[in-house]
C-alpha cells in the first residue's frame, strides 16, 4: 500500500462516530460514588501477620519450660521451626490475598506497602528458620 492509497482510506473514514447509546447518564451516576476500597480484608491480613509475628516473639522469648535443661535446648529449635513454618504459611496466604487485591487496584500504595512488608517478614522468618536449622545441625 502506498502513501496515496493510505491517505485516500484515511479521508474516507467518518469524521465523527456516534455511540450506540447515550453513555453520559452512567458516567455521571458513577462520578458521585465513593471509590471502592479494600481496607477490611487488608486489615485482616495485617492483623494475621502481626499476630503471627507476636506469637513467634512470645514463643521464642518464653516457652514455659526451664531453659537450663538439656531436653529443652534440644526441643526448642524444633518447636521454634514449627512456629516459624506456620507463620511463613500465614504470610504466604497474606501475600496471595494482597496480590489478588493488587490485580483490582495495582497502584494502591497501601497494597504495595503491605506486599513489601509481608515479603520482608517472610524473608526474615526464613532466615531465622535457617539459622535454627544450622544451630541444630551444628551444635556448639
Amino acid at each position: 500500500m502506498n502513501d496515496k492509497r493510505l491517505d485516500q482510506l484515511i479521508n474516507e473514514l467518518p469524521k465523527r462516530i456516534e455511540p450506540r447509546r447515550d453513555l453520559w447518564p452512567e458516567i455521571e451516576a458513577r462520578l458521585g460514588q465513593p471509590k471502592r476500597t479494600f481496607r477490611r480484608p487488608l486489615f485482616g491480613v495485617a492483623a494475621a501477620v502481626l499476630a503471627g509475628a507476636c506469637a513467634l516473639g512470645v514463643f521464642l522469648s518464653f516457652n514455659g519450660t526451664n531453659p537450663q535443661t538439656p531436653a529443652t535446648v534440644q526441643a526448642a529449635p524444633t518447636d521454634s521451626n514449627l512456629v516459624i513454618a506456620r507463620n511463613i504459611q500465614v504470610l504466604n496466604q497474606a501475600i496471595g490475598q494482597v496480590r489478588e487485591a493488587m490485580q483490582r487496584d495495582p497502584t494502591s500504595p497501601v497494597l504495595q506497602d503491605l506486599l513489601y512488608e509481608a515479603y520482608a517478614e517472610r524473608n526474615r522468618l526464613t532466615i531465622q528458620q535457617t539459622r535454627l536449622d544450622l544451630t541444630r545441625s551444628y551444635p556448639s
